[in-house]
């Protein structure tokens, strides 16, 4: 309404100036014409908007106008949701985040228990091989002796004495499984080649018996008997032919002054380095 006043009277302004000049005659009526006209003009430029406010064009702008304001109210409250779900998308990430690290340290503290679970199976199990003629077992539970855990040190230490006690009893000698007559060979008639040809595909828990049978063999020489001896205290598994052959190799030396200490191995190899091209029977 402001407008259509103000358009209004700038009209009558106009007209009323128009009369006045033309009154006057200061101007000739063509001035008179223009000027009336411009007044007029002007004061309909002024009312253009209150015209416009009921044309269609102004409607549909005004329209457009309240959509797209309606439409950027729904794209605020679109994005205020998008942005609660990213806060709660984050929210959620992070808690898997965290679980995934749990799980990650429970896994690690798993591993753990199972390489100390592995540990200390694979500790009793060379402890039992090594009470049950396994010499690669003993080798290996005299390195426990050495360990750093009291635990382990003091349950390796009451073995060794244990496993020692059971060779350095001058009543009782370890039993082994004895031989028979086979079709590899006939211990009542083999020879030191024989002996030397049937050890190497021999399992390891019947070298006592090839030891002992070499003891009562008479068709091989002293020599040939101490080699084989030596032969097996280097290479064979089984802690009981050691014990014999470490025993009948002392025998055969005739060296009152050599002892076998079981498993002083080393003072018997030496021995054979410094005395075996003396040894001529």
């Amino acid at each position: 309404m402001n407008l259509q006043v103000w358009a209004y009277g700038a009209a009558t302004f106009g007209m009323l100036i128009s009369v006045w000049l033309f009154w006057k005659r200061h101007i000739n009526q063509g001035t008179w014409v223009v000027i009336f006209s411009l007044m007029i003009f002007f004061g309909g430029a002024l009312n253009i908007e209150s015209l416009f406010q009921y044309s269609p064009i102004w409607q549909q702008i005004q329209g457009d106008a309240d959509a797209i304001s309606d439409r950027r109210k729904d794209i605020e409250e679109a994005a205020a949701i998008v942005n609660e779900d990213l806060k709660m998308a984050k929210l959620q990430l992070s808690q898997i985040v965290e679980k995934n690290e749990l799980i990650d340290k429970r896994l690690e503290q798993y591993d753990s228990s199972l390489a100390r679970m592995k540990k200390s199976e694979d500790f009793y199990r060379t402890i039992s091989l090594a009470q049950n003629d396994d010499w690669s077992a003993y080798t290996e539970l005299i390195k426990y002796t050495k360990s750093e855990d009291p635990n382990v040190k003091t349950i390796s230490d009451n073995a060794i004495v244990k496993i020692r006690g059971q060779y350095i009893n001058p009543f009782i000698e370890p039993k082994f499984m004895s031989l028979e007559k086979n079709d590899t060979i006939d211990f009542t008639k083999a020879t030191y080649n024989d002996f030397v040809k049937v050890y190497p595909s021999s399992l390891h828990m019947t070298h006592p018996g090839l030891v002992t049978e070499m003891d009562k063999n008479k068709s091989a020489t002293r020599h040939e008997k101490m080699s084989f001896y030596v032969e097996i205290l280097n290479s064979s598994n089984s802690m009981n032919a050691k014990y014999y052959a470490g025993k009948y190799f002392v025998k055969e030396s005739k060296d009152a002054d050599l002892k076998w200490q079981p498993f002083n191995i080393d003072a018997l190899l030496n021995w054979w380095e410094r005395n075996r091209d003396k040894i001529s029977d």
